[in-house]
């Protein structure tokens, strides 16, 4: 199995025709009464990107799980939403951060990773 990367924040640019916004799932998992439980939430920013916009979702400010397994969704106004298949570690204590385009249309929009560093 191969080993998650390491990041404490995803940057997302909008080259499509749309707004969108960002969000993250992070899953987890907690112990009780000796059993793991696997916990998954998404944590949305609430913030609206018009075309050719960047913004960063910081996973310490939006109070993500250090430790959780993350992926990048975009909620794209009056569209299909677009999930990245591109899995993460949420570790607080790097400076990584895993840059995302969006691009096309409401309903045919493409997520790529464009690097990390």
């Amino acid at each position: 199995m191969e080993e998650l990367r390491r990041i404490s924040k995803f940057s997302l640019k909008n080259s499509g025709g749309f707004v969108c916004s960002g969000s993250v799932i992070a899953e987890w998992e907690i112990e009780e009464n000796g059993k793991k439980i696997a916990k998954r939430k998404e944590f949305k920013s609430g913030h609206s990107m018009a075309l050719g916009t960047t913004r960063t979702l910081d996973l310490k400010e939006m109070r993500i799980v250090d430790g959780a397994k993350v992926t990048l969704k975009v909620d794209i106004t009056g569209g299909k939403d677009n999930t990245s298949s591109e899995h993460f570690l949420y570790d607080s204590n790097v400076n990584n951060k895993a840059y995302f385009t969006i691009s096309g249309t409401t309903l045919n929009s493409h997520l790529k990773l464009t690097e990390i560093s």
